[in-house]
């Protein structure tokens, strides 16, 4: 398990697969083949960490997801089972990860301090993915962003997260 966090002096063109031997890393077949997506996942489910809701989603306005405010280095957790399929670092979002979901799902979680997961990770429901910060140009202060997509298209998370 790889951490990188959004202070340090690493080049943010960094490849984070360059640190993970190749035994580590799951094959695509072996990510597409296994049991994980054999389970739809179950919605309504948790936020994926506990804070604030402060912005709703609003596709016309280029907002994907909903905004959770929380304190630095909350950490945030895979609200399903599945693969982390990217994992970024941008100007505007901070660290940025996807996990991809049985049933056509994948969730984007956006403006990371820092990622406990790496690209071809297997995660659970509730295994903790990384942690909230105020990374990115975009960002008005510590949150987390999350989108849900399905087949492709923008999902309001609100229909599928539920406030614990």
């Amino acid at each position: 398990v790889m951490t990188q966090s959004a202070n340090s002096q690493e080049s943010p063109e960094l490849d984070f697969r360059s640190d993970v031997s190749s035994t580590g890393m799951l094959s695509q077949n072996e990510i597409i083949f296994s049991k994980i997506f054999q389970k739809v996942p179950q919605f309504p489910t948790n936020y994926p960490m506990d804070g604030t809701f402060t912005r709703g989603y609003n596709p016309e306005n280029g907002h994907y997801g909903i905004d959770i405010a929380a304190q630095e280095g909350t950490s945030f957790k895979a609200i399903a089972d599945g693969a982390v399929i990217n994992q970024d670092w941008t100007v505007n979002y901070g660290f940025v990860l996807h996990v991809q979901h049985s049933n056509g799902i994948i969730t984007i979680y956006k403006h990371a301090a820092s990622l406990s997961k790496s690209i071809g990770d297997i995660v659970l429901k509730g295994d903790i993915l990384g942690t909230a910060g105020d990374v990115g140009v975009l960002s008005s202060g510590p949150h987390l962003h999350i989108e849900i997509w399905k087949n492709g298209v923008p999902q309001n998370p609100n229909s599928y997260l539920i406030k614990s």
